[in-house]
């Protein structure tokens, strides 16, 4: 199954500065990579093998014309007196292999905006198909207050984690605790972390799928953006203002910014970044937390750089993945437009669920 997956999975360079990309043009880059690598026998030749034992429904796998692409970037540990070791080569271990730690590792997924737990079900179901052993909380405490202060749904977040922890995991019973998101759900884990340092020596996997990390970067005045200031002005959503970075004069005492100096980030083994180039509703260079040079001409260019600095300056570049997928997206419709079919396609396409999960057991053992 590894094997199978691995043909749609592209390894970038190594790169050595988790702040900045050795790219400007990253997203563009991979959007042609992808359409060159449909349009040749590659896919369609990984599709069409037949001399494995299938122990897994090949229905799911897409024809080659829509599969998606992932691209993978790794980072080498942060240079010391001078020199950069390569980075360490994570041990690919099958789901079925022993576990190097006594208790339970335990799972919790969280939705984004106007969300609920059901969207974060399939993610939960195929993770749980692999790793019948793990235990898995599909958070529930922001279902009916995602309009609200995110600083309070962290709150909420935290005290359900504890709660689900001392039910299900007395005493030493916990092994791990690792954290799935979709989109503004890792801003919410973020605020959460905090209150959770008691666990902070089992906290293991950190993996985000398309999280606004630097707010919604509404200085480009996309159809996005307006729609989003039409809705703050109509709705008079605190989640909005925070997003958008009005929820003070201050540009610095602002949540998104104020979130950023926050610990939590540096407890994880493993932090995962995943982006879409086609998403629209998590700018890319917010989904990615990096520097971009398309910032140069903004008067807030400062402001996003620092939140940059400030989130990774406490973490180990070498346990930090960026994958950034290209969706094969044919619709013509409205959503396809302004970028929210690729940003809900992350919660619906089972595909690169499957890539990560397969590729990457590593991260979920």
């Amino acid at each position: 199954m590894v094997h199978s997956w691995q043909q749609s999975v592209i390894k970038d360079p190594i790169g050595r500065d988790v702040l900045s990309s050795e790219d400007p043009n990253t997203g563009e880059n991979h959007k042609v990579h992808s359409e060159q690598l449909r349009s040749s026998d590659k896919l369609r030749t990984s599709n069409s093998v037949k001399s494995y034992l299938l122990v897994e429904d090949m229905a799911l796998k897409p024809d080659w014309e829509a599969h998606p692409i992932l691209f993978e970037q790794r980072y080498v540990p942060k240079p010391t007196a001078g020199l950069s070791a390569p980075a360490a080569e994570p041990e690919d271990l099958i789901p079925s292999a022993p576990k190097r730690y006594r208790g339970v590792h335990l799972f919790v997924l969280v939705h984004g905006w106007q969300g609920n737990s059901f969207d974060m079900r399939l993610m939960k179901n195929n993770l749980a198909l692999l790793y019948p052993d793990a235990i898995f909380l599909c958070a529930t405490s922001n279902e009916d207050n995602t309009e609200g202060d995110m600083n309070e749904s962290g709150i909420r977040l935290a005290q359900e984690v504890v709660n689900y922890i001392c039910d299900w995991c007395p005493g030493s019973a916990l092994g791990r605790l690792s954290f799935i998101t979709f989109s503004c759900g890792g801003l919410i884990v973020r605020a959460a972390l905090p209150l959770l340092h008691e666990y902070s020596s089992k906290m293991f996997t950190l993996m985000m799928f398309s999280c606004q990390h630097l707010g919604f970067l509404t200085e480009n005045m996309s159809l996005v953006s307006t729609g989003l200031w039409g809705l703050k002005k109509w709705r008079k959503s605190k989640f909005l203002e925070q997003m958008s970075m009005t929820d003070a004069t201050d540009p610095k005492e602002t949540f998104v910014y104020r979130l950023s100096k926050t610990k939590g980030m540096e407890f994880f083994k493993y932090t995962i970044l995943i982006s879409c180039w086609q998403d629209q509703f998590a700018p890319y260079e917010s989904a990615r937390a990096m520097l971009c040079k398309a910032w140069d001409n903004q008067p807030d260019k400062e402001i996003y750089a620092s939140m940059v600095r400030n989130l990774w300056e406490p973490v180990k570049q070498e346990g930090v993945f960026r994958f950034d997928v290209n969706f094969s997206i044919p619709e013509k419709n409205l959503d396809a437009v302004i970028g929210r079919a690729a940003h809900i396609r992350f919660l619906e396409c089972q595909p690169i669920m499957k890539m990560i999960m397969h590729n990457y057991s590593f991260l979920f053992r």
